[in-house]
Parts: C-alpha cells; sequence; structure tokens
C-alpha cells in the first residue's frame, strides 16, 4: 500500500474513537468515574480488566508511532552552565503529586538469565512430634477477595489522558528518537562504547498484551494499530 493512498487521519480517528470506548468501558466495569480511583476491587474484577488493559496501552503505543511517523524534533543545545533541574513537587507523604507519564517505548521481554524457578503446589506442614502444632494452612485466593486496585486505576486514567493528547505524546516520541540518533551518532564516533541503545519504540516480534485468538474489541484494536504502525515505520524509513 502506498504512502499516498493511506489516509492516516482516519486510520487515527477510527482506532482512537475505538480505544476511547474501550477505556469508558473499563471505568464502568471498575465502578469508578474517569477522575475517580477504587482502593480494592474483587480478585476476578482486576484480572480481567489487567487483560484488557495490557493491550488497550500497547495499541494506544502504536497509535503515537502513526501520530509521530513524520514529527522531527530538534534538541537545543547543551549548556555548560545550565542550572540544575529542579526535582518533582512531592506531596504530604513524599509521593509525586501528578500522575505518572505514558511509557511511549514498548517493555522489552524478560530474558532469563539462570534455570527457570518452580514454585511448589502444596504448603509444607513441618512440626516435631511433641514440640510442636503444624503450621496452620493459609487460606486459598478467592475470586470474590479484596484486592489492592489503586495502580490499576492510575494506568485506566493516564491511558484516557493520553488519548485525550496524543501530539504531546507523538512530541515525546519524536524527542526520543532525536535522543537515540543523537546516542546512535556517538556510538559510531566511538563516544559511546558499551551502551546499550534502542532503535525502535516497538519490541520486535508480538506486541504486549497480543492474544493469538483475539477474544475482546481490544484484541482486534491492538492488531490494525500493530500493522499500521509498522507500516508507518516502514514509510518514514524510505521517505
Amino acid at each position: 500500500m502506498a504512502q499516498s493512498t493511506m489516509n492516516w487521519p482516519l486510520a487515527i480517528e477510527r482506532n482512537r474513537d475505538a480505544l476511547l470506548r474501550i477505556v469508558a468501558m473499563l471505568f464502568t466495569l471498575a465502578g469508578i468515574d474517569e477522575n475517580g480511583a477504587s482502593a480494592t476491587l474483587p480478585r476476578h474484577m482486576r484480572n480481567h480488566l489487567l487483560r484488557m488493559l495490557r493491550p488497550a496501552e500497547s495499541a494506544v503505543r502504536r497509535l503515537v508511532v502513526i501520530v509521530a511517523r513524520n514529527l522531527e524534533y530538534a534538541l537545543p543545545a547543551a549548556r555548560s552552565d545550565a542550572p540544575a533541574r529542579a526535582g518533582k513537587a512531592r506531596g504530604r507523604n513524599g509521593e509525586a503529586e501528578r500522575m505518572p507519564s505514558f511509557p511511549v517505548i514498548d517493555p522489552m521481554p524478560a530474558i532469563p538469565l539462570g534455570p527457570v524457578r518452580r514454585y511448589s503446589r502444596s504448603f509444607p506442614r513441618i512440626t516435631a512430634i511433641g514440640f510442636s502444632e503444624p503450621c496452620p494452612v493459609p487460606d486459598p485466593a478467592l475470586p470474590d477477595d479484596a484486592v489492592d486496585a489503586a495502580g490499576l486505576c492510575r494506568r485506566m486514567a493516564v491511558l484516557k489522558r493520553v488519548l485525550d493528547d496524543l501530539d504531546a505524546q507523538a512530541r515525546r516520541l519524536a524527542r526520543w528518537r532525536a535522543r537515540r540518533d543523537l546516542a546512535l551518532e556517538a556510538l559510531r564516533e566511538g563516544r559511546a562504547q558499551g551502551r546499550t541503545i534502542r532503535l525502535s519504540a516497538m519490541r520486535p516480534g508480538r506486541p504486549p498484551g497480543r492474544r493469538k485468538r483475539p477474544r475482546f474489541e481490544v484484541d482486534r484494536v491492538l492488531e490494525e494499530c500493530h500493522a499500521l504502525a509498522r507500516h508507518a515505520m516502514a514509510c518514514a524509513d524510505t521517505s
């Protein structure tokens, strides 16, 4: 497909609207509004939300790649007399007050460096006859147990904020690409030996959260956004 025949604004708007519907559904399932947060959720509900949130975040990252396909960013010249950057504003409990930033770069899969650790499915009850009592068996994890959901709600809120301003995230990605190109130039000149540099914002292989058999709408949106992002990167490399 030629770049001139691709209607990029229409593709971005269609997938953005679909992701906004998915995020709104996640808030509805969690029982909160877009500005609220829930301290706890039933275990089965938190796991269900995570199963849809991971591919949604991956699809949004690919949407940012599409928006930033032709965006250039000029890094400012380094200043030796620049003042030190001030730290983040902290709340009363020492936590950052502002919302966490959205990662526009795919996390790399964990590579085990040693043998895979296997966990026992049973609970040992070691005792000394006549001296101690057997340890009580812990209660099993039940689907309706209340579990912490504050981090999950923050991720949902960040995802909604990103979809409301894709251009800002595209500028962040363009800035990352400019820094990557600067690091590659330093590596070619021998000034950055032994440094690992990511070449692409999307990790090779399957996108994070992808399922072989789509179950939800977000799975189909992720497949389309991944294909469009790969096409956008190919067009940018050949232009």
